[in-house]
């Protein structure tokens, strides 16, 4: 089903979040508060089925952008996308939807699209607007739940419900709910990993498989080689932040579309449209400590 049949904007959920934002703008006794209630809105997230979009956009006031310049673009793969390729040239549909504002706040709610999950990848979205000059340009997430190709690629709407909903552990978080929030005592010992060099594998999948291995032969009483030694012993574990770094804000991009494919020419002639992009995974080897604020 194309692109254009399947999505559309639902404008009486879309007012109704810049409504609530101008309430709670308005109405708040601070306005730390007012942000407190708005930012719960704010990335890409499912409600009840429908995609809900927050962006703050304060250089859409410095530029003095009218409603009519501004959208939600929507990107979809024509054919299913396989994360672990580390090459690939892929087709993607593109559709622009309205959205509503209330100062420096855009939102937008969205019918049909798709959310991704841990079996497939989801639609793909960012900002757009269009200046004097008719030149478009992106505004992406910096609150995205799922980013495949980096804090400088349009992100994934992902289904974070599901993703809660069918973890393995949800059990032990379910012990610790009372009245009030549960305070874990401070551990003693942290073991900080970085996951690509953590193991031979280098993902996160390839840890959690070296993890369960440590389980079983702790479980059945075998002899601990040293190399098993090393990720034992400790109160807990902290993963150390691998993707995005400044390392990649002059590129290269791992989402690269096109030449003769840019925003500004794809959309000059409607709001649908096709685009080839060139898609890398990303493969940072980095220590954590130069990330961008986007996607943390």
């Amino acid at each position: 089903m194309p692109l254009t049949e399947r999505i559309s904007a639902n404008r009486e959920r879309t007012q109704a979040l810049a409504e609530e934002c101008r309430r709670l703008s308005n109405t708040s006794e601070t306005a730390f508060k007012a942000q407190q209630g708005i930012s719960r809105w704010l990335g890409g997230s499912l409600e009840n089925g429908t995609a809900i979009f927050g962006f703050w956009a304060p250089e859409l006031l410095d530029q003095r952008v009218p409603d009519g310049d501004v959208f939600l673009e929507i990107l979809s793969p024509t054919e299913p996308l396989d994360l672990t390729r580390s090459h690939q040239n892929v087709t993607f549909e593109r559709i622009l939807l309205p959205v509503a504002r209330y100062e420096a706040h855009c939102f937008a709610a969205v019918e049909g699209m798709r959310a991704g999950t841990r079996e497939k990848v989801g639609d793909f979205y960012a900002l757009v607007w269009r200046d004097g000059e008719s030149n478009w340009r992106r505004i992406l997430d910096p609150l995205a739940s799922s980013l495949p190709f980096g804090a400088f690629a349009p992100a994934e709407l992902y289904d974070r419900q599901s993703m809660h909903r069918d973890r393995k552990d949800a059990w032990f978080f379910a012990g610790l709910k009372k009245d009030e929030p549960h305070k874990f005592g401070p551990p003693a010992n942290i073991l900080q990993l970085h996951v690509p060099t953590a193991t031979a594998g280098g993902t996160l999948a390839s840890l959690t498989r070296h993890y369960e291995r440590l389980a079983e032969r702790v479980k059945s009483g075998m002899t601990l080689e040293p190399t098993d030694q090393l990720f034992l012993g400790y109160d807990a574990v902290q993963l150390l932040p691998v993707e995005p770094t400044t390392v990649f804000e002059a590129g290269p991009h791992f989402w690269q579309e096109e030449q003769g494919q840019s925003l500004e020419e794809a959309l000059q002639n409607g709001d649908g449209d096709t685009v080839e992009v060139t898609l890398t995974r990303p493969n940072t080897t980095n220590w954590g400590y130069d990330v961008v604020i986007s996607g943390m």
